[in-house]
């Protein structure tokens, strides 16, 4: 199914609500992305960004909260469908999703974690051998193909595993639209790959690809990203274009006047600071 070719919208969250044992950790959250755009989730610990990423890709049971005439018109939306309405099979195609952590240990080698986002299309393994050589290349990763995935550092398992999540949605052809979920991608990673992963999901976007990404980061946000969804207590407190978005009474307000912002000499992206 297409995107609707006049907003290109391809998920839609509506009045999304979460609770566990009675506590609410998300309320009333709403926002959409777009194809080609990069969106992140800020805000300090515990205001609900993994539990947001998780209840789109179907981990955290949600609660709808608003019905009327019987229909329910809040919950998550992809392509202007119900995501409970989506098999699993037919989201694997479309939705890739890197969680914080990702445990494996089976000893197989990187080229073989990297196939594995390849299983839910039945494309033959020469172009699957090729799609794993561009992601691995994509990641820094390919001169690693050959090892096993217990023996390299976590800096590099994590790179891998963003090579997987990439392959599984790499091409337009076999799925359209296309949503990559990452929560923390830079985790584990040195300022070096932390740069060349932000620039591989970058441009990925940019081959159609929506990207909702969990950053502590602010700076990465506001280098690599187009959009800010920040969050507090579960709520969005703010939601638009980096530019419009990321100011110093936003700062304020979510981390209590510790971080200053500043412009960058050279780009004119806003810069935090504590």
């Amino acid at each position: 199914m297409e995107a609707s070719a006049m907003t290109n919208t391809i998920l839609d969250v509506r009045e999304l609500s979460v609770s566990i044992d009675q506590r609410q950790l998300l309320i009333d959250v709403s926002f959409s992305l777009k194809a080609g755009e990069v969106t992140a989730i800020v805000g300090t610990n515990g205001a609900g960004k993994s539990t947001l990423l998780r209840a789109i890709a179907g981990d955290k049971p949600f609660t709808p909260t608003k019905i009327v005439d019987e229909k329910c018109l809040s919950g998550i939306y992809f392509c202007e469908k119900s995501i409970s309405r989506w098999s699993q099979q037919e989201l694997a195609k479309h939705i890739a999703v890197l969680p914080q952590i990702s445990q494996l240990n089976f000893p197989f080698t990187l080229a073989d974690v990297v196939g594995l986002g390849r299983i839910p299309h039945s494309t033959g393994a020469q172009l699957d051998g090729e799609i794993v050589e561009a992601a691995m290349q994509a990641t820094d990763v390919v001169h690693l193909k050959d090892r096993f995935y217990t023996q390299v550092s976590g800096g590099e398992q994590q790179r891998c595993q963003l090579a997987r999540v990439m392959a599984q949605i790499w091409r337009s052809e076999d799925a359209t639209p296309r949503l990559l979920l990452l929560d923390e991608p830079t985790a584990a990673l040195d300022l070096s790959h932390q740069q060349q992963l932000m620039c591989a999901v970058q441009n990925f976007s940019k081959q159609g690809v929506a990207v909702l990404m969990v950053v502590h980061d602010i700076n990465l946000a506001s280098t690599y990203a187009d959009n800010i969804i920040a969050l507090q207590q579960g709520r969005i407190l703010c939601n638009g274009p980096v530019a419009e978005v990321l100011n110093q009474p936003l700062l304020d307000n979510l981390f209590g006047g510790d971080v200053h912002l500043f412009f960058h000499p050279k780009t004119g992206k806003p810069l935090v600071l504590s």
